[in-house]
């Protein structure tokens, strides 16, 4: 399974043109270790220069609202994304980020939220 730094070095290896990227299945984030509010996964950062990005899937990684809050204001700046998978991780409160998201960012056609405890 991928790590944050793994998956790091993998999306900096991609080409910016890419359209879909699937991440799902990772150990993207330890479940075990406090993230404060503001932090984020260096991922998110290597996820920005993919400006064509069109489906990115993290399910099943055990993002928590933390991480969850940055990565949809990160997202804001995706103007192409129509198609986002963030089922299976630990979203509670992390909910209302994504709300904000969807009302800021028209172009998201899917979202799955399944699965989040």
């Amino acid at each position: 399974a991928l790590t944050d730094r793994g998956a790091c070095f993998l999306v900096d290896a991609l080409p910016e043109g890419l359209v879909e990227l699937d991440l799902g299945d990772n150990r993207l984030h330890d479940p075990g270790a406090y993230v404060p509010p503001g932090s984020d996964l260096r991922l998110l950062r290597s996820l920005q220069r993919l400006n064509q990005l069109q489906v990115l899937g993290l399910a099943n990684n055990r993002l928590q609202d933390p991480v969850i809050d940055t990565l949809c204001q990160d997202l804001l700046r995706c103007r192409t994304l129509r198609r986002l998978d963030l089922s299976g991780n630990n979203i509670h409160r992390g909910g209302f980020a994504v709300g904000r998201l969807l009302a800021d960012h028209r172009k998201i056609e899917i979202l799955d939220l399944h699965w989040n405890n």
